[in-house]
């Protein structure tokens, strides 16, 4: 295989096109390659004792990582994100990786470390390169295993594995990292993991700091940070000649239900893994809508924005037509109020529908309000940048540990004054009944809106027609978005469906408050009913 043939083995990327003054050194390549064929035996399944023999896309990988080099020597790439499937090989590779650094990297003092969102996680690779080193009568001569380390009395190297809840990240002088699966890398404390790795490596004259991982959603977290600049790279937006992004993935176009298209994104199909399970995993996914994005992230490698599907996020971005708050001012608007529980952002969606003449739909502007008090015990449980969106002016932080609704009341009263027509603000019943009261005494008027499938169904149906059609403009709204993305839809026997979290730790406020917007928009200007009215249903 020819050095050109080894470099375009890298999908959607040729090295050779930003390599500056670095040379592809065949001899040093080979050597990283070699090493996999030499030393390390498959421990279990069906290979079990055989060579570990690298197929083409992992001699793609590791050739190219180690066989650049820089005028100076030293090698070229100090970065990159590897991304393919499930059963592809993965842990195997990043273990072999893991160990070519530790031993054969010249590398005096070397610090290798495998690293996880948690320890389970952390200790798959650990665990792997420990097997490899006992399988192998010259790697078990020269290393001494322990519980917790792998390490080479020879050159003082160590290996260790390490996940977010370790408390030992800091003061490290890492030469290698191996990030695994950095998709589940969603909690601050695991991005604080990763910038206390990569920072570690300041001394070193050639850090390498690698992630494997599958596909994540477009939630905001480190994974779709490094994804994109990693796209960057691959696109030449972004010109770094330290960065070797290798990523198998089908394209946002191509048919999740075409073998052809398993094949391109997964290169370990019919070896790792048999081209049956696939078949397997695709015919659930067309019998359960919901299995569909976990099919299409998990086995396709491609992004999705919830597990549980409603809302299309490439529809919601096309409407993010931009437009200022200053041109709202003077229509006529309906105030949805989502008041926070306990954990809970409060929320306040002012929904200011269009007339036919202008085309219909609805413009929103939000505004949300979170305790500044707890704001980082939030940002950390919930994963979430509450503090940048705070500094953004996305977020309202208010005073003390719980939103003070005197607060709202106010926020409300000076939105009306600076001449926003609000003709109606609408709340949920529950534990509204004071500040309703309040609201009424300051002249506005007041409506409840539950949050069953007998109220929601009807706007949230609306709301999927206006955003398909891009009659739902939102202008981008960070915080809007996030609720969008982790929102799910419930649906009842009847056909009606309601907004859903998927998990306790999500919010979805500012969208239900659009939502309670929307729905008395919709009967102030005869909107449709759920199909319970329309059946003329009672519900018990």
């Amino acid at each position: 295989m020819t050095d050109k043939e080894i470099s375009l083995l890298l999908p959607d990327y040729d090295p050779t096109e930003q390599s500056l003054d670095c040379t592809f050194g065949n001899e040093e390549a080979m050597r990283a390659v070699e090493f996999f064929n030499l030393f390390l035996k498959h421990h279990k399944g069906k290979w079990a004792g055989e060579k570990f023999v690298l197929s083409d896309w992992q001699i793609s990988v590791v050739a190219n990582m180690f066989g650049w080099i820089r005028p100076d020597g030293t090698r070229r790439f100090r970065s990159s994100l590897i991304e393919l499937p499930r059963k592809s090989g993965k842990s195997h590779l990043a273990a072999g990786l893991a160990l070519y650094c530790l031993c054969a990297d010249k590398e005096q003092g070397a610090e290798v470390y495998t690293a996880a969102a948690d320890r389970d996680q952390a200790n798959i690779v650990f665990n792997i390169a420990k097997s490899f080193v006992e399988a192998d009568e010259y790697l078990s001569n020269h290393c001494k295993i322990y519980r917790h380390a792998i390490v080479v009395p020879s050159t003082g190297s160590t290996m260790k594995s390490l996940s977010s809840d370790s408390r030992t990240a800091h003061g490290l002088n890492a030469s290698a990292v191996i990030c695994d699966e950095l998709h589940v890398w969603t909690k601050p404390d695991a991005r604080e993991l990763y910038e206390a790795l990569v920072t570690s490596q300041g001394a070193r004259t050639q850090p390498l700091n690698i992630a494997i991982t599958t596909a994540g959603t477009a939630e905001p977290t480190l994974w779709r940070d490094l994804h994109n600049y990693a796209r960057q790279v691959q696109e030449g937006v972004v010109n770094d000649m330290a960065f070797m992004p290798a990523i198998w993935a089908a394209k946002k176009d191509e048919q999740w239900d075409d073998p052809e298209v398993w094949a391109k994104c997964n290169p370990s199909l019919g070896t790792t893994v048999s081209v049956e399970f696939y078949e397997q995993e695709c015919t659930k996914a067309k019998a359960l809508p919901s299995y569909q994005n976990a099919f299409r992230r998990l086995y396709l490698n491609q992004p999705t924005e919830q597990l549980h599907r409603w809302i299309s996020m490439e529809a919601w971005d096309a409407c993010e037509q931009p437009y200022t708050a200053e041109e709202l001012k003077g229509r006529a608007c309906y105030a949805g109020l989502d008041l926070s529980s306990t954990l809970d952002l409060t929320a306040l969606v002012l929904v200011f529908p269009r007339t036919e003449d202008e085309g219909g739909g609805f413009d929103v502007l939000p505004y949300c309000f979170v305790p500044n008090e707890n704001i980082a015990k939030r940002q950390h449980d919930d994963g979430v940048p509450y503090i940048q969106w705070r500094d953004e002016g996305k977020l309202i932080a208010t005073d003390g540990n719980i939103v003070d609704y005197d607060f709202i009341r106010k926020k409300i009263q000076e939105l009306h004054k600076d001449h926003y027509n609000i003709r109606e603000v609408i709340l949920d019943r529950w534990n509204a009944t004071q500040l309703a009261v309040q609201l009424e005494q300051d002249g506005f008027e007041v409506g409840f809106f539950g949050q069953g499938f007998r109220s929601m169904s009807a706007p949230c149906k609306q709301l999927e027609a206006m955003i398909m059609s891009k009659k739902f403009r939102h202008g981008g709204h960070p915080v809007l978005r996030f609720n969008a993305s982790v929102c799910a839809a419930e649906e009842d026997a009847a056909g009606n469906i309601k907004l859903s979290k998927r998990k306790s730790t999500e919010r979805i406020d500012l969208l239900v408050a659009a939502v309670m917007g929307i729905g008395r928009a919709n009967a102030a200007t005869g909107g449709a009913d759920s199909v319970y009215e329309s059946q003329d249903m009672e519900i018990l």
